[in-house]
This record gives structure tokens, sequence and C-alpha cells, in this order.
């Protein structure tokens, strides 16, 4: 059996910027198998599809193993996009967005919005600086340091944020219009129900361009929880 068969539609999972296998592998680990031809979940005993899902009885498992891939492959294009900027993997991208948008910010509030140790931020500065994309500066209060970026830091965040914008845009150029306005408000309705407090928001939106969502869901959460 191909990696497509556990997919209603063979289309999601033809290659175009990703492969079929970097999509579906996840479901096939996870058991998320064709109910049609009694494949066997992770138990080993056959699954009942109408038994699949948080919402009970009656749950169709094919929205969520839709969603599943589609994420899965969105991440990857934004991912990928946001390093063809920086031709640097791992949190650099996230944490030029996150310095340009909140300068001034410590290693410490900096490493709680990528989810990074205390040494694993430290290095990730440290690489900044080195490319001449970010600075350290004493703080107000002169007991920690904050974080600033330079001009040439400043001008990858603006371009990462861009492709970013331009993967996203791809991905979503088969929707139209009354489509597109769906989708935001059933994002809009997932994004709230979400986001925890303030100190979530920041992870949740540690990729976003703010100027692009006003007013923003996770936002509205973070100041009126």
């Amino acid at each position: 059996m191909s990696v497509c068969d556990i997919q209603p539609s063979p289309k999601l999972c033809s290659p175009s910027n990703f492969t079929a296998h970097h999509v579906c592998y996840t479901y096939i680990e996870a058991g998320f198998m064709d109910h049609d031809h009694g494949q066997a979940g992770p138990s080993g005993g056959a699954r009942d599809h109408r038994q699949t899902g948080p919402s009970g009885p009656a749950s169709d498992p094919r929205p969520l193993n839709l969603a599943g891939a589609w994420v899965l492959a969105a991440a990857e294009e934004v991912q990928a996009a946001a390093e063809a900027v920086t031709a640097a993997g791992g949190a650099i991208p996230a944490a030029l967005v996150a310095i340009a948008h909140r300068p001034g910010q410590s290693i410490e509030e900096l490493r709680h919005t990528l989810r990074l140790t205390h040494s694993g931020t430290v290095r990730l500065v440290d690489r900044m600086v080195e490319r001449g994309w970010a600075a350290r500066h004493a703080s107000r209060d002169g007991r920690t340091v904050a974080l600033e970026l330079t001009r040439p830091g400043h001008e990858r965040a603006r371009r990462i944020l861009a492709s970013r914008e331009a993967a996203l845009g791809r991905l979503l150029a088969p929707l139209g219009h009354g489509e597109l306005e769906q989708l935001a408000a059933l994002l809009e309705k997932l994004l709230t129900a979400h986001t925890r407090d303030r100190a979530h928001a920041s992870v949740v939106c540690r990729l976003c361009d703010r100027s692009r969502c006003v007013p923003c869901p996770v936002r509205e959460v973070a100041l009126h929880p």
C-alpha cells in the first residue's frame, strides 16, 4: 500500500514542493489507516472510523487527517521560505522576527518565546551577533542584557516575513475570495481557543507579521484571558 492510500483524495498527497511521504508518514505511524480496508491501528485490531476523534462515536477522522497533512505541508513550506532568507535553520528566523517586534527584550524573554533552554538561546544570539544581525546592550536597569537588531538584522526580519507570506499565498492560491474569508473566520476561532495566556501568545505568533492581522485574535486572548 502506498502512502497516499490512507488519504481519501490522492491529489492531496501528490508531489509539488514536498513529497507525499513527508506529508503522510505521520498518519501511518499514528495508525490513521483506511477504514474501508479494515487496516489495523496501533493496537493491532481493526479500527472503526466511527469511534475515532474527539467528538464521540459519530466523529469522522477524515477532517483530522486532512488538517494534519495540510498543517505539516504548510509548516515545511514556511520553514523553507524563512531558511532561504537566512541560510540558517533552527530558531534564527523566529528569533529575528521576535526581536524586531519587541526590541530590548532579554535572553530569558526570548527563550520563552522560542521554547529553548537558556544556554541554547545564548548560543543562538551569539550566532546572530557573529553574522552582524543582532547586538547586545545593557538594559535600563543594568541587570540584564537587552537584545536589538542591527540594520542588516531588521532587513533579514523583513525579508523573512515577506518570504513567509509569499509561501502561504502559494499554498492558499486555490481558494477563492469567499473561501479565504471563511478560512480566516475558522482560523480566528481555532487560534482563540488554542491560546492560553500572554506568554503563550508570544509563542503562537513568534513568526507572525503583526501588521497583517488587526485585530489579532491571539493578542485579544492575551489581553483579555
